[in-house]
């Protein structure tokens, strides 16, 4: 068996907010993705926007197929959750399984307390609430819309994908 490779990342999901993630992991062309998504259209479009980067796709139905999941997170160094909150310990329980580490945007659950000991028995990585509060996006744009209608600047759109930190 192959010693596995630190760099490689499985991110789990594909919806509108994996893009930043992905753009910011191939800045560093050593990184290998992998991103699985039970949604092949999304997943399709995602692979398109990175055609010829180190990128490949697979579809996985996390809530169905523990024994694909688990195969696939053994197979790499860290993995990145964006599925909907409610399968995160599915995911979870496959990187404590497995021995990876895990990370994801969305709050710290009870059931990520619940199995913080075993996580650190195992020396992993579980972190939780990578990314903005709620709101703090539109917060940093009200800045922004009073910095440049200050300066007689006009806003003449606004789309936030919460998150995002906009810019002038």
């Amino acid at each position: 068996m192959s010693k596995l490779n630190s760099k490689s990342v499985l991110l789990i999901g594909s919806g509108m907010v994996t893009a930043p993630f992905i753009e910011y992991l191939l800045k560093d062309n050593k990184n290998s993705i992998t991103v699985a998504s039970n949604e092949a259209s999304l997943l399709n479009e995602t692979l398109k926007e990175f055609a010829g980067k180190n990128i490949q796709g697979i579809i996985l139905d996390v809530d169905k197929d523990e024994e694909k999941l688990e195969r696939l997170v053994s197979e790499n160094f860290l993995i990145a959750s964006f599925v909907p909150p409610f399968l995160h310990p599915k995911v979870a329980k496959a990187c404590l399984k497995v021995g990876r580490h895990m990370i994801t945007s969305s709050y710290i659950s009870d059931y990520m307390k619940e199995i913080n000991s075993q996580v650190k028995e195992k020396n992993l990585i579980f972190m939780n609430e990578l990314g903005l509060d709620p709101g703090l996006d539109h917060v940093i744009t009200h800045k922004v819309i009073y910095e440049e209608e200050k300066k007689g600047n006009k806003i003449i759109a606004y789309e936030s994908w919460c998150g995002a930190l906009p810019a002038p």
